[in-house]
């Protein structure tokens, strides 16, 4: 029946909904590795990982910017209007946080409970103060590459699960911080109407100018998924400042950020409790916001220093997607430059994710100390990049991705009637 239920929904075009279906039917549990850097058993796995991120969330001293003064002509109250798009906004079937609470919940509950949470947002946001329930984070460590060892915790990021109705609160103040949080047009993570495919499409059409101009381009890419975990939100809080933005959101952040509790959870197990005073975590709904809002500095810095590639009166030495970030130059004395720039603007880059081809002949570059791989292929935001910008690598994974989707629904479809 629910196979006929899947090719009903195909016959009817209805594709959304189709793979939805698809994809919770091919949904396997995680199975979680016994042993992680020596430690087995899940309490003292869970102690392991507590340890780690308490090292890590707390890497960087500084002090705690203090905002007490708020523009009494600032409009602090929260409508219900504001709280009902941000639920709206929530996505479905996703993890809740400590409080048990679900995004269903808040959807389909009556609509009694929208002036309610306006009502407790405003008080929160007068009073600069959270409940507790509210700044519990449950840390998940994830594995990021299956064929990679599971044991190592360099092959996991961690991912936060906070409160749902936490999440409406940041939908409301992310529509309100909109206007001041902004980052320059190189930037194409988390942006309207953005994606990974235009960033690639701008990157190969740069490379393909200088080429007709019988010009090279030399690129480095280079990860800053590790910057993430070490944001100095002090800085980041002074950056806002500087950029106008109202006073009650922002104490109401640096009370969040300096009083956040986390646990780390593994299987069913939960560590101790630690707090943060780094970082913004993966899976908050204002982090991304505030990463692209952090790392802009770094992309005006790139931009002042007019080494790159022209395009017209246009200069262009960098994209950036989120974390990920090339580095563009005609030169190698230009590329070096713009290396140093990113060194020196503090943030802890990840350089060694490609294996080095010694058949070429390249000057040689560094960044962070660390001497930079060579290779004429890599593979930046799911596509692969090289020195012919050919897209047989991209068109040979997408076939084999088709196959094995063909086969899956075959096998999905094997009980289905004759008639279907």
């Amino acid at each position: 029946m629910r196979s006929d239920s899947l090719a009903g929904k195909l016959l009817s075009k209805n594709v959304l909904d189709f793979w939805k279906e698809i994809r919770v039917l091919n949904k396997n549990k995680t199975v979680l590795p016994r042993c992680v850097e020596g430690m087995s058993g899940p309490d003292c796995i869970a102690e392991h990982w507590k340890q780690h991120y308490d090292g890590l969330f707390n890497c960087i001293c500084s002090e705690q910017i203090i905002v007490t003064v708020i523009n009494s002509t600032e409009s602090i109250s929260v409508t219900a209007c504001e709280v009902r798009q941000a639920v709206i906004e929530l996505p479905e079937s996703k993890s809740c946080g400590l409080d048990g609470i679900y995004t269903e919940h808040l959807k389909y509950a009556n609509f009694r409970l929208l002036p309610l949470l306006a009502i407790c947002f405003t008080s929160c946001l007068i009073h600069g103060i959270l409940p507790d329930a509210l700044m519990s984070i449950i840390l998940v460590p994830v594995i990021k590459d299956k064929a990679g060892r599971a044991g190592s915790t360099d092959n996991y990021r961690s991912v936060a699960l906070a409160s749902i109705v936490f999440k409406v609160m940041e939908k409301v103040l992310l529509s309100r911080l909109k206007d001041f949080i902004y980052s320059t047009d190189n930037q194409f993570g988390f942006k309207s109407k953005l994606s990974t495919d235009l960033c690639i499409f701008a990157l190969k059409e740069i490379i393909r100018k200088f080429q007709r101009g019988k010009s090279s381009v030399l690129l480095s890419f280079i990860d800053a998924s590790k910057a993430f975990d070490c944001v100095n939100t002090l800085k980041m809080f002074v950056k806002m400042q500087q950029r106008g933005v109202p006073r009650y959101i922002l104490r109401i952040l640096v009370y969040w950020y300096a009083n956040q509790d986390m646990q780390v959870r593994w299987g069913s197990r939960f560590s101790a409790p630690f707090g943060a005073t780094n970082g913004v975590k993966q899976g908050v709904v204002l982090s991304p916001v505030l990463f692209n809002f952090y790392m802009d500095e770094l992309s005006q810095q790139l931009n002042n220093c007019r080494t790159g590639c022209m395009i017209g009166s246009t200069l262009v030495n960098r994209l950036m997607y989120a974390d990920d970030l090339v580095i563009l130059s005609p030169s190698s004395v230009g590329l070096q430059e713009l290396l140093d720039i990113c060194t020196k603007y503090g943030v802890d880059f990840m350089t060694c994710r490609t294996k080095e081809d010694k058949g070429l002949q390249f000057p040689q570059f560094e960044l962070c100390g660390n001497v930079l791989p060579v290779t004429d292929k890599y593979k930046y935001l799911g596509h692969f990049i090289n020195d012919e910008l050919a897209d047989d690598d991209d068109i040979d994974r997408q076939c084999r991705r088709m196959y094995t989707q063909a086969n899956m629904l075959v096998r999905r479809f094997s009980m289905c009637t004759n008639a279907v």
